[in-house]
């Protein structure tokens, strides 16, 4: 991702605000991709007497995720501040707002 587009999302969030939610809607691949692992490592379990597959492979895939949304709510209760010492025209300038 180049500085341009890095700086049109972020105008976008000042905007719009930013939530745990909307993070989330940033990552889906990520999610989708994650619990298909989930799908797999059933599979796995459901075709051996071995469960360490399972819960192993179970706790690390809910340990990223919740991981994930902690880390999202973290950016969303200190957005505002984020906010405040952002330097916007610096920002618009990189998204090409002023050229």
């Amino acid at each position: 991702m180049n500085e341009e587009i890095m700086a049109k999302s972020l105008l976008e969030k000042r905007e719009n605000g930013i939530s745990v939610m909307s993070g989330l809607r940033t990552i889906k691949g990520r999610l989708l991709f994650r619990f298909a692992m989930l799908g797999v490592l059933y599979f796995l379990y459901s075709q051996s007497s071995n469960n360490a597959f399972l819960y192993l492979g179970a706790g690390y895939i809910l340990g990223m995720t919740i991981q994930d949304i902690s880390w999202f709510a973290t950016i969303a209760k200190t957005w505002s501040f984020s906010c405040k010492v952002t330097d916007w025209e610096k920002v618009e300038e990189l998204a090409g707002k002023n050229s």
